[in-house]
């Protein structure tokens, strides 16, 4: 055993792939004393000879066809370990670390993955029931946990008792781990971050050639008080009746789903408060915001305005009602907002051409120190239950980061 260590460290970093092995390599195997049926058994399922556990089923083959011969000039187990170099290869994959760091800033929308990806993924072995549950409502895998039970998954293909490394290709050839990567990074998407929050001249334009429809409805905005902005927020919702409310209609306040119910579109802030996340949930969330305005319904958002833990989200510091929208004289698209924070005049969000994010810029107005000085930017809409989010945009309400 100690003359064939040194031997089979030269596999360390390579795997032996015994369907290589040609016809002359098998019977240059059995010429020495081993056979087809005990290599594959240490092989196993995958047929890749990698990994201590089955380098040590080698050694300990290699050194019984040694005892069993007589001393030669070549030992057997120099004959075996020169066929299996000629078909072993270098792998190229990722440890848990580097898979989390590689794909920190992005996230898989599942939801994008068609029919004929979902059969290739099945095919390798990643069973869609298997991703729904990791990626949860929102149908996406974002969050580093979410990421990591990818991974697990990956790795789970390997099937060489290493949890800390997943393989994606031998030599030229791509795993079954490789594979589900490919065709999961055609899903990938990058999240963006708001940089624009003090320029609202780089804000979105209203098309001229369009129709847009400017809404205003009469909310009253009151101030803050001894309730925290979100009950204030309710409080304007249950006095708001839209005009022909029968009398004996639910207050609008009753009609707002639970927290859980919101649709999240932050996943992560930086130190400022600003907020990273996918245009595709930017987008959805200012589409079902558009659809209640033209109900007649305002809308419930959080903010973010700085690097906060007040909510259940740990990134929504405020919440404001906006109650209505408009294009200023500079064609630029607004959404009119209460703010309880300020209840001088009503304030405006712009819009992010490049993500969809809703945001108002700093106002210097307002003496420092206040909260309605700060810039906002918008991180979650709170859903009501008679105005379906996934009906009403066309996706699911994505879940809390």
């Amino acid at each position: 055993m100690a003359r064939i260590a040194p031997i089979l460290r030269s596999f360390s970093d390579r795997v032996v792939v015994i369907d290589d092995v040609t016809e002359e390599g098998w019977r240059a195997l059995q010429d020495a004393g081993v056979s087809r049926t005990e290599l594959e058994r240490i092989a196993g399922a995958d047929r890749v000879i990698r990994g201590d556990r089955e380098l040590e089923q080698l050694s300990r083959l290699l050194a019984r066809v040694d005892d069993v011969c007589a001393p030669a000039a070549e030992l057997p187990s120099a004959r075996v370990v020169a066929t299996l170099d000629a078909v072993a290869r270098r792998t190229r994959g990722m440890d848990r670390a580097g898979f989390l760091a590689r794909y920190a800033t992005c996230g898989f929308e599942l939801r994008e993955l068609s029919d004929a990806d979902w059969a290739a993924l099945e095919a390798v072995g990643i069973h869609r029931r298997r991703l729904a549950a990791i990626a949860g409502s929102d149908f996406g895998i974002h969050s580093r946990q979410e990421l990591s039970d990818l991974f697990t998954q990956l790795e789970a293909l390997d099937r060489d008792g290493n949890a800390r490394r997943v393989e994606l290709a031998i030599g030229e050839r791509k795993t079954a781990a490789g594979e589900a990567v490919d065709i999961l990074e055609r899903v990938l998407r990058p999240r963006e971050r708001m940089y624009a929050i003090d320029d609202p001249s780089a804000a979105l334009r209203a098309d001229p050639e369009a129709r847009f429809r400017q809404i205003s409805l009469d909310v009253v905005t009151k101030p803050q008080g001894a309730d925290d902005c979100l009950d204030t927020t309710m409080s304007e919702l249950h006095d708001f009746r839209p005009p022909g409310t029968p009398k004996k209609a639910p207050r609008l306040d009753t009609l707002i789903a639970g927290p859980l119910d919101a649709h999240y579109m932050a996943k992560d802030e930086d130190g400022a408060g600003r907020i990273t996340g996918y245009s595709a949930d930017f987008q959805a969330g200012r589409s079902y915001i558009d659809a209640c305005l033209e109900a007649g319904r305002p809308v419930i958002v959080g903010v973010s305005h700085s690097d906060r833990d007040y909510n259940h989200d740990g990134i929504t510091d405020h919440f404001v009602v906006i109650s209505g929208r408009g294009v200023d004289e500079e064609g630029r698209v607004f959404y009119i907002f209460n703010d309880s924070a300020n209840t001088a005049v009503k304030e405006r969000f712009y819009v992010d051409p490049a993500t969809g994010m809703l945001y108002k810029p700093p106002n210097p107005k307002i003496a420092a120190g206040f909260v309605a000085a700060l810039g906002y930017q918008v991180t979650q809409v709170r859903v009501y239950s008679d105005i379906d989010f996934k009906k009403t945009t066309g996706r699911a309400a994505a879940a809390p980061p």
